[in-house]
């Protein structure tokens, strides 16, 4: 039985719907500097990738990182 340990705090996933949590596991990532999760999902607000249909966009908290 495997168990796998993410660095990654639990998600909210963005759509043109709204916001909710999710459990997908991440594909790819950037990195976006905001003071809480409102103001990294502000960010993200109109976001081009968010026009495609059935698109959406999950934000993870992580701890600090060094020299941001």
């Amino acid at each position: 039985m495997w168990t796998w340990a993410s660095p990654w705090a639990p998600a909210r996933r963005i759509s043109q719907s709204g916001t909710s949590d999710t459990t997908t596991s991440v594909g790819g990532y950037g990195i976006l500097q905001a003071e809480d999760m409102d103001g990294a999902l502000a960010l993200l607000e109109g976001h081009p990738h968010l026009m495609m249909p059935g698109a959406s966009i999950q934000v993870y908290e992580t701890l600090d990182l060094p020299g941001m």
